[in-house]
């Protein structure tokens, strides 16, 4: 007669996730699950502290420094997925406007310092008065110069043309972070150079951060709703075209400040502060569908009350928020 021994350490089912909890932490399962956990720490780590450091910047070196410290992380991050030939595409991709925006962006810079002998934000402001004629046309440029490179960083139409791919192409968890983070460091920058250093070309940056702002809107919501439903990653597609039409809403304001006062910048502070919160909350859904539904097209969301409800519901207010209706996205909105 043959005994069957009890094995000494039975192994344990795995645990069956919590019905409603699954949506709150799918940003973070999907860093353990496929990405590496060291590297990806410490270059998002590094991005985040250039972030930080460029609100406090007050001279165009340290700004473009800052710019960079924060970016040039994001490129190794948007191509951590080893062996992925989508992952890296958009990390090349990224990184060739990237560095084609900061090239723009020094060379506007150097001719500021050409006219003005300066490069801290204020003094620049005080001397681009009394630009002597031979260097107008310079300094000129150098504004022009700098606002384009700025362009690139926010995904202004039609600098934009990185921002899809690079989305798609990008874990997820990144996507995330570039949609915000990425954006905010773009705009605050943006800020710092029209309002700090070139106020007394309001003339110049206005009015075109005005076209600018329309042809953002207008372009990422049409190519937004021109999603097809069937479509693979027609869903982080979609959040990439909406990610393009709210920085034509970020840039309004911006705009306006050239023909009235500064306080006109609060407006774009608040409504980035709303939009983070809910651009992360829908990234944080389509990483809980992708578990399922690797594809992540629109039509995999069909049904998705049904198994999730808690993350249905979520995601509809988030994109309720980020449709603008009036009552949900003042209820969000920082007070």
């Amino acid at each position: 007669m043959q005994l069957h021994r009890r094995p000494l350490h039975p192994r344990r089912p795995a645990p069956r996730p919590r019905r409603g909890a699954p949506h709150r932490a799918a940003l973070l399962d999907e860093t353990r699950e496929r990405l590496p956990a060291g590297e990806y720490w410490f270059l998002l780590l590094s991005s985040a502290a250039g972030a930080a450091l460029l609100p406090a910047s007050r001279d165009l070196a340290t700004l473009v420094v800052a710019l960079e410290v924060a970016s040039l992380p994001a490129f190794a991050l948007v191509g951590l997925k080893r062996g992925d030939r989508m992952s890296g595409e958009a990390a090349l991709k990224f990184f060739l406007s990237s560095v084609t925006a900061t090239a723009v962006t020094l060379l506007g810079a150097s001719f500021v310092y050409a006219a003005t002998g300066t490069l801290h934000l204020t003094e620049i402001a005080q001397r681009l008065d009394d630009v002597p004629g031979q260097l107008q046309t310079l300094a000129e440029a150098g504004v022009a110069l700098t606002l384009v490179g700025f362009a690139f960083k926010t995904a202004a139409v039609p600098f934009h043309f990185w921002v899809p791919d690079t989305y798609v192409g990008a874990p997820l968890p990144v996507a995330a972070y570039l949609s915000v983070v990425g954006k905010a460091v773009g705009f605050t920058g943006l800020i710092l150079v029209t309002v700090v250093a070139f106020p007394s070309y309001a003339d110049v940056w206005g009015p075109a951060l005005a076209v600018l702002a329309a042809l953002t809107m207008t372009a990422g919501n049409v190519a937004a709703l021109r999603q097809l439903s069937t479509r693979a990653w027609s869903a982080v597609r979609l959040l990439a075209w909406s990610s393009v039409a709210q920085a034509g809403y970020l840039l309004v304001p911006i705009a306006a400040a050239a023909y009235s006062s500064d306080d006109q910048i609060g407006a774009t502070v608040a409504y980035a502060l709303m939009y983070a919160v809910v651009n992360l909350g829908a990234f944080a859904v389509v990483a809980l569908v992708a578990r399922v539904r690797p594809r992540n097209r629109i039509e995999d969301y069909r049904g998705l009350y049904a198994t999730h409800p808690a993350a249905a519901l979520a995601l509809a207010f988030f994109l309720l928020n980020l449709a603008g209706l009036p009552r949900v996205s003042s209820a969000s909105s920082p007070r």
